[in-house]
């Protein structure tokens, strides 16, 4: 089988290289792209495989024509839409995180004057926005694209980073007749970033938290959600401490302890909020 695992970027290659490895080994071609190399990074998939059935694609090709302002801006305000719904009434970081990457220069400072909305009218306004997204024609350089390639199967990951390009290959996979998985990355991919708008023929998650985040919040049937496990930490079931206990304390400085408590943060925005919120319980106690 033929599979074209199109990323938005090299960075999400650790969430699924053991993936990767397990499909090569057992026969299958496996097609790797991404969407974008922040930095000019080099797409360096060849080492993932030994046995010549991963083959490094590159960039996938960029929707550049008339209709692509009309479906950034639809896509931005659909995940930006998502955010006045009362379930977010506590999350305003979120909110305006989405304001900023979701919705253009001129619509940013709209945000300080909305407020949040009832479940219906949130409803409408996402339901209006989706039927215009539907209007948008197929993207005939990324329908190129995939007929050239010729695969069975197209994985997209995540699939829900604010206003994706990844649409357009779940859309023109779909329109070609290929079937499509959208495989989450995270743990809380679900909730803090935009909506799966386009529904694929399945839809990956961890656990069965996010499965009820996939139907609940983005209105996926129940029967394409597919609980595999967390693939990111596959590779840590085969490995054992570098050293004991007693060896690694006075290494790093850290006075002898039977427990220590590690915080660690994914990026400064997580890290600052819980560290602001956890500043704020202690002062109230």
């Amino acid at each position: 089988m033929r599979i074209l695992f199109v990323m938005a970027s090299p960075e999400f290659l650790r969430f699924y290289d053991s993936t990767i490895r397990l499909l090569a080994e057992r026969g299958h071609h496996v097609l790797l792209a991404v969407n974008k190399q922040p930095d000019a990074k080099p797409v360096r998939l060849d080492q993932l495989d030994t046995t010549g059935h991963v083959e490094a694609l590159g960039l996938v090709p960029r929707r550049d024509d008339a209709w692509t302002p009309m479906a950034r801006l639809v896509r931005g305000a659909v995940d930006y839409a998502r955010y006045l719904h009362p379930r977010f009434a506590d999350a305003p970081a979120l909110r305006q995180r989405l304001a900023r990457k979701g919705l253009p220069p001129a619509l940013r400072g709209i945000d300080e004057r909305l407020g949040t909305y009832g479940d219906g009218t949130v409803r409408r306004l996402i339901g209006g926005l989706q039927l215009l997204e539907r209007g948008i024609p197929v993207s005939p350089v990324i329908e190129q694209f995939l007929a050239r390639h010729r695969p069975d199967v197209v994985v997209v990951s995540p699939l829900v980073d604010v206003g994706s390009d990844q649409v357009d290959v779940v859309r023109a996979a779909r329109r070609l007749g290929i079937r499509v998985v959208a495989a989450i990355a995270s743990w809380d991919n679900l909730t803090n970033k935009g909506l799966l708008r386009v529904q694929p023929d399945a839809v990956l998650v961890w656990n069965e938290v996010q499965k009820r985040e996939a139907v609940e919040l983005h209105g996926v049937p129940a029967d394409r959600v597919i609980v595999t496990g967390a693939q990111l930490f596959d590779k840590w079931f085969g490995r054992q401490p570098a050293r004991s206990l007693e060896a690694f304390t006075p290494r790093v400085g850290l006075a002898r302890a039977e427990r220590f408590i590690l915080f660690t943060g994914s990026s400064m925005f997580i890290s600052a909020g819980c560290a602001a919120r956890s500043t704020g319980r202690t002062r109230r106690h």
